[in-house]
């Protein structure tokens, strides 16, 4: 179903089913509330905004549709060969429709307070030759209505476990902390030959949630690296004011 988007760098997502079921979607998904789809059910709770700073909802940082834009990975940030699609928005409607349980997934978000997303993918144009190391690269945002709620999915103990729902056949591994909350992942995705690594590499920013996922080929793998200085790089880009 196309949807209305009030920023000109956003495209509709029609033109990008295909992308978003092999890639996009399990990015995007990991910016909503995971705790709703493993283990822990639809029971939990966001978690209290415990940082400094956090307490008082009037200073929320609010972000706009090109807010969010701007919060994703830019072609200068990216290999060389990879070929980018236009940045393109997932409101929560777009999302819930994606899911086995429209309305759960509807509730979930609404639970711990996810108010719009976007997302953007690179990809090689043609087959990878084998000097080729990176496949393809998704950058995605979510922005929350609470820094607290942001702060329950990042934690969610059973997100290696919905990645797995999502087409992510992954492992936790250890990783240098980016921004104030993050995690890292390593796995093959649903569809890839064994040749080929995913890295998903998930933080979090007050109450806005961001997701980089880099697809390379285990003849030439770095061990995340790449992933995780990309996260890094799109975790420094400048944010918009605190609303007051």
């Amino acid at each position: 179903m196309p949807f209305t988007y009030r920023a000109p760098y956003c495209t509709s997502m029609r033109s990008h089913d295909r992308a978003i079921a092999t890639i996009v979607l399990p990015a995007v998904l990991l910016c909503i509330a995971l705790a709703s789809t493993g283990c822990g059910g639809w029971d939990s709770k966001p978690a209290a905004a415990n940082e400094a700073g956090a307490a008082g909802a009037s200073y929320i940082r609010r972000f706009t549709d090109s807010d969010l834009g701007m919060q994703l990975l830019q072609r200068g940030a990216v290999p060389t060969g990879l070929v980018g699609s236009q940045s393109f928005l997932m409101p929560n409607d777009v999302v819930a429709k994606l899911l086995p349980d429209e309305r759960a997934a509807r509730e979930a978000m609404e639970k711990f307070g996810r108010v719009q997303g976007a997302a953007v993918d690179y990809r090689l144009a043609g087959q990878p030759r084998a000097s080729e190391q990176v496949v393809a690269i998704v950058s995605t945002v979510s922005w929350y209505s609470t820094i607290g709620g942001a702060q329950s999915v990042v934690a969610d103990p059973t997100m290696e476990l919905a990645l797995q729902g999502f087409g992510f056949n992954t492992s936790e591994i250890s990783a240098d902390k980016i921004a104030q909350q993050s995690r890292a992942f390593r796995g093959l995705r649903a569809g890839d030959t064994p040749d080929l690594a995913s890295y998903v590499v998930v933080y979090r920013r007050d109450n806005l949630i961001g997701v980089v996922v880099v697809v390379v080929r285990t003849a030439t793998d770095d061990g995340g690296r790449l992933a995780m200085n990309l996260a890094r790089r799109q975790a420094n880009l400048p944010l918009p004011a605190v609303a007051k």
